[in-house]
């Protein structure tokens, strides 16, 4: 009877110590993923911030070379005048009402 006492008590010992071991690798699995995870999102957040930043730019150089005065210049540069002359056609009925 002492024997089998001994037999289940160590069973159990190897169990609990296998069970330990298994919980003990679970976590560290999960711990690895998590800094892996932590690290990725670090990235993803540093390279929104850096085109966020680009765009930013980018918007402002777009309005500094859509400003009128640039346009009014650029189209100096190309030889188009201001005319002084507009003509109003007047709206004709279109066909589909004839």
């Amino acid at each position: 009877m002492k024997n089998k006492t001994r037999t289940k008590a160590s069973k159990l010992v190897l169990v609990v110590i296998a069970l330990v071991f298994i919980l003990a690798c679970a976590q560290l699995i999960i711990s690895h993923q998590l800094a892996t995870t932590g690290g990725k999102i670090r990235q993803l957040e540093q390279e929104t911030d850096r085109l966020e930043e680009e765009s930013r730019f980018l918007s402002e150089q777009i309005s500094r070379v859509a400003s009128l005065s640039k346009i009014a210049v650029r189209a100096e540069d190309l030889g188009l005048v201001r005319t002084t002359h507009v003509v109003h056609l007047a709206p004709q009925v279109s066909v589909a009402l004839r």
